[in-house]
């Protein structure tokens, strides 16, 4: 998944290029190890996430475009949440 941080974006130039902008991407086989949607890797993705806290914590905030290093975005994402 790709995301912008539409925050991130306030007082850029109109002509800001778009590889300047404040990109997020989420890679979900690298961070979750969900190799496809295959409702077998989903069911194991699950029980991943039911027993790993902060997985799941940043599997939800990954979901919702919230990037877990960014301290704003947690905030934003905890209030939105």
């Amino acid at each position: 998944m790709t995301y912008v941080d539409v925050d991130g974006t306030i007082g850029l130039p109109k002509d800001t290029d778009f590889n300047d902008l404040p990109w997020f991407y989420v890679d979900y086989d690298a961070k979750f190890d969900l190799k496809d949607l295959s409702g077998a890797s989903i069911v194991d993705l699950a029980k991943r996430l039911e027993t790993d806290q902060t997985l799941a914590r940043a599997f939800e905030f990954n979901r919702m475009g919230v990037d877990t290093e960014n301290t704003r975005q947690v905030a934003e994402g905890l209030a939105a949440y």
